[in-house]
């Protein structure tokens, strides 16, 4: 394996430490602050829709992150700011802001544009330029994905046994798991608006919720 990919592996752990790090020390944070890789690793499981804290980073969640060099745990804990506690068994880093400084100057800053978390604790630095609130607003959210869907699709059932039948003919997707864009579609006038209609309320879903509003 070259150095590079050596060097990658390590960034990768070190962004898995980093955001544990991060969303323990931050209340605020929620699910949508994860990335979908850091939720799967974070989750306790695929009928958990919440993240418990603190996040405990051990051998083996690191082995999970599904880095190429067996020598990537070793190599990370060569760095300062990375240790692991014998007693707890758990990795963790010793001065949060110097090891966020380290990620970013040894290749992190890309990762930091795409993971919400660590945008809020990195993104403010002046030199960076990162917006949390936009790096958010491009994390898909939890509501969204596979995990999420199937987890209300399994709330309904156990409501009503008759819609376990229904089930047969229908087909339940993720947006992630939609290959079809509205581009390609062909609408009429009237489909066209409705569909808007439904993405504002989307969009917007939050706002509506708070304010008890059914229909738009």
């Amino acid at each position: 394996m070259s150095s590079a990919e050596s060097r990658d592996d390590v960034i990768r752990l070190m962004e898995v430490i980093l955001t544990a790090e991060v969303f323990n020390r931050t209340p605020r944070l929620d699910l949508d602050d994860l990335t979908p890789r850091h939720r799967s690793l974070f989750l306790a499981g695929p009928e958990v829709s919440e993240v418990k804290r603190p996040v405990l980073v051990t051998d083996g969640l690191l082995k999970r992150v599904g880095v190429q060099s067996d020598e990537a745990v070793k190599n990370l804990l060569k760095n300062p700011f990375v240790e692991f506690d014998t007693l707890n068994l758990q990795y963790h880093v010793t001065n949060l802001q110097a090891a966020a400084e380290w990620f970013v100057g040894h290749g992190g800053r890309d990762l930091v544009e795409k993971n919400p978390a660590l945008a809020h604790f990195i993104g403010g630095y002046d030199s960076l330029g990162i917006d949390y609130a936009s790096v958010r607003a491009r994390n898909p959210r939890f509501t969204d994905s596979r995990t999420a869907l199937d987890q209300r699709v399994a709330q309904i059932l156990a409501r009503d046994e008759a819609l376990k039948e229904a089930m047969d003919l229908v087909i339940i997707s993720a947006p992630s798991e939609i290959e079809q864009q509205m581009d390609g579609l062909v609408c009429t006038e009237d489909q066209t608006e409705m569909i808007a209609r439904i993405r504002t309320a989307i969009e917007n879903r939050d706002f509506l919720r708070e304010h008890n509003i059914s229909e738009v």
